[in-house]
């Protein structure tokens, strides 16, 4: 890319294979792409903080802290343990006495359907 109001510059640069631009429209480019990254952490922010955007004219300046004492929560996870199932697992799992007394019915996969009149 080649940036340039000189027009021998622009001439040699463009068969050379570059691609060339006014100085004016460069600029022009990079302020439009600074108003875009700017639109979109204004958006970010406003999503993670659960208000809307704010106006054009206040975008890119520094918005006042609004943290209050107790407004925030600080907890430490680190050393919290993870709550299990006990007792949803117990009632799944079989004990000894019931593998000892066995199934009592048969089961769903092992009933044979009755073929009467077939042959």
């Amino acid at each position: 890319i080649v940036a340039t109001d000189d027009s021998m510059i622009r001439c040699a640069a463009a068969n050379a294979g570059a691609m060339c631009m006014s100085a004016g429209r460069m600029v022009d480019e990079l302020k439009a792409l600074r108003r875009a990254t700017m639109y979109r952490v204004e958006a970010a922010v406003a999503r993670v903080n659960g208000h809307d955007i704010r106006p054009i004219q206040l975008q890119g300046r520094p918005m006042p802290t609004t943290f209050t004492k107790g407004s925030a929560i600080i907890e430490d996870k680190r050393n919290r343990s993870k709550k299990t199932r006990k007792k949803e697992v117990n009632e799944m799992t079989k004990t000894l006495e019931d593998l000892k007394k066995g199934t009592t019915s048969t089961p769903s996969w092992a009933v044979v359907p009755k073929h009467e009149g077939e042959f």
